[in-house]
């Protein structure tokens, strides 16, 4: 991998993100989705940059939705399924504007997913292919997005909305839309949002109403006009037909008289009179001899156009209020980012996970003092070992040097053979000054052993907590416990956070071994939770008696820690799984393990590591 800072690491930021965002984030599997008070983003390829970016914009768009929306009214909205989408894309520029006024950082994030968006085309300009719902829709967003949002990749595409829809509905719809998204940055609720999408749907039903009414007002126009025509040109034929027929006695009869013979012989071949007034009647633009030419030759085909262009709109305004589920289909943006995240994480899968921890076990006060009292005595010559070696190397000791105000009275002597080092001088050590994680196997292989686990696990724990300088926190894997009618399970649990004493919490450690060995997790939360600790020296030992579920992961964070500063070691119980880690010591039983962690963990605060 080519990530070598684990500060940087997804898993890690991604829960650092979920946390600042009020909510937990899980990194895992190969889905995102999101629950109230968590999200789950899959497990993606560290190097996919484009994953990171549409994850940490999932969170914080989800992160929006669980602290803003009122899920009772989502459910309100999905009586059909257009006041649904309408009603989520409008809630979408609400709530993310509210989570950047209380977490400007969202901005950025946010923004960053509207672009990649918006250069794949995820953001269509509204047209007939479109269809009339998704238009309304997309062009609705577009220009929320734009406007309100300011997410200007979307403000060339804003700018050709209007136009766009007038294409598909009337423009007294498109006008009272737009006049209607004005209020949107009023809104403060989810019932506020859902409002404002029924006073939208009822603009569109009221415009259908109209847009059917002028296109009947149209047909019958039209009727109308064809009724006159049919009226008008009824006449003409009739005299054109009694003119040939006396033309025809006339030949055949020879009754024209000399003047009438005249009038037609003055006449020229197009039948207009030889009178000099052709050119003034065609000037004029006097048609009142051409009854055929009373309406302009377009007008009927005009006429009929709008009627068919009112009908289409009623149609659009129609197909959008009985739109269903495939009409409006990818218009949530968000649903097209949770199935792009899931198709990156099966194309270049990650095994980088972290697991939302299961909550910290509630206190058996009976047990814990019993417990206790047991782990006291055993902790006690650990603690006088480890205090000696610790003190010892915080407390500063004489020394001499070349140069200083003070003799070194007892060093003048050397003076004599040319040693100059007589001056007094104080050689400062470093203190301990080290955070410590201890992650305790308790999976089903180690059911039968939890007496032994918990004893050598709280008398660590006793002894790290009495000595200063160092921050201790326990963990085990899988995390399981069940109290009264509450059940809990996750990849891992705290038994001890970091900061908090062991004394009061010992009853904690009452240990019950069930499910596999998601070690890889387990130590991404420990990792994690020692990158937030102050101390500069920051340890993990690990017990397990097993195989790694996904040894591979594990493999892959160790190399991270090590890039990191975080010193890992691992103690195996009768299995050589901890052969991958930088330092690992097998014991063959459970009997072998207090006097294994001691010596392990003394090796580590105060020898170095050293492989066995």
């Amino acid at each position: 991998m080519q990530i070598n800072h684990l500060k940087q690491a997804l898993p890690i930021v991604a829960r650092a993100y979920g946390e600042s965002l009020g909510l937990k984030v899980r990194v895992g599997g190969d889905s995102a989705y999101a629950i109230p008070g968590e999200i789950t983003i899959p497990a993606i390829d560290a190097e996919n940059k484009k994953a990171a970016k549409m994850a940490f914009g999932f969170i914080a768009h989800e992160a929006a939705h669980i602290q803003f929306t009122d899920f009772n009214v989502s459910g309100a909205a999905a009586s059909s399924a257009v006041r649904k989408s309408l009603w989520n894309a409008i809630e979408d520029i609400r709530i993310e504007k509210a989570i950047r006024a209380r977490f400007p950082g969202a901005k950025s994030t946010l923004e960053a997913v509207v672009e990649s968006v918006t250069a794949e085309g995820g953001f269509p300009v509204p047209s007939k292919e479109l269809g009339p719902a998704k238009s309304l829709i997309f062009g609705s967003l577009i220009k929320l997005r734009s406007e309100v949002l300011s997410q200007k990749a979307l403000d060339p595409l804003a700018e050709q909305v209007e136009e766009a829809l007038e294409g598909i509905f009337p423009t007294t719809a498109v006008t009272r839309l737009f006049g209607l998204l004005t209020k949107v940055e009023g809104c403060q609720s989810s019932q506020d949002v859902l409002n404002l999408t029924d006073d939208i749907l009822k603009m569109i039903k009221d415009e259908q109403e109209k847009a059917e009414q002028q296109q009947q007002q149209q047909q019958q126009q039209q009727q109308q006009q064809q009724q006159q025509q049919d009226q008008d040109s009824g006449p003409q034929d009739q005299d054109q037909g009694g003119s040939e027929e006396g033309d025809s006695d006339d030949s055949n009869g020879g009754g024209g008289s000399p003047g009438e013979d005249e009038s037609n012989a003055s006449q020229d071949d197009t039948g207009t009179p030889d009178n000099g007034k052709a050119g003034e009647s065609d000037a004029s633009g006097d048609d009142s001899d051409d009854p055929g030419r009373n309406q302009p030759q377009s007008s009927a085909p005009s006429d009929q156009g709008e009627g068919e262009g009112a009908g289409e709109m009623a149609k659009a305004l129609e197909a959008v209020l009985n739109a269903g589920h495939e009409d409006v289909d990818g218009t949530d943006m968000y649903e097209e980012v949770a199935d792009q995240l899931k198709q990156m994480a099966h194309q270049s899968p990650g095994r980088a996970s972290m697991p939302i921890p299961t909550p910290t076990k509630p206190s058996e006060p009976q047990g814990g003092r019993e417990l206790l009292a047991s782990a006291q005595q055993a902790s006690s010559a650990l603690v006088t070992v480890l205090k000696a070696l610790t003190e010892s190397r915080g407390r500063t000791r004489p020394d001499t040097s070349i140069v200083g105000r003070k003799l070194h009275r007892s060093k003048l002597p050397k003076a004599l053979t040319g040693d100059t080092r007589i001056f007094r001088a104080r050689q400062e050590t470093h203190a301990v000054n080290t955070a410590v994680h201890v992650l305790v196997d308790v999976s089903g292989s180690m059911n039968g052993n939890e007496v032994v686990l918990q004893q050598a696990t709280l008398s660590l724990a006793l002894a790290l907590d009495a000595i200063n300088g160092i921050n201790p926190g326990i963990s085990v894997f899988p995390g399981y416990y069940q109290h009264g009618n509450t059940h809990a399970f996750s990849e891992v649990m705290p038994l001890l956070r970091h900061g908090e004493r062991v004394q009061p919490n010992a009853g904690r450690f009452i240990l019950r071994a069930a499910g596999s060995t998601p070690m890889a997790e387990a130590m991404w939360y420990a990792a994690s939770e020692l990158l937030r600790q102050k101390e500069p020296r920051k340890l993990m030992l690990v017990l397990t008696d097993g195989d790694p579920d996904d040894p591979g992961a594990v493999q892959d964070l160790l190399q991270q820690c090590r890039a990191a500063g975080i010193e890992v070691a691992g103690i195996g119980i009768g299995t050589s799984s901890v052969s991958i880690f930088p330092v690992g010591r097998i014991i063959r039983s459970t009997n072998e393990l207090r006097q294994a962690l001691f010596g392990l963990m003394q090796d580590m605060l105060v020898g170095g590591l050293k492989a066995a």
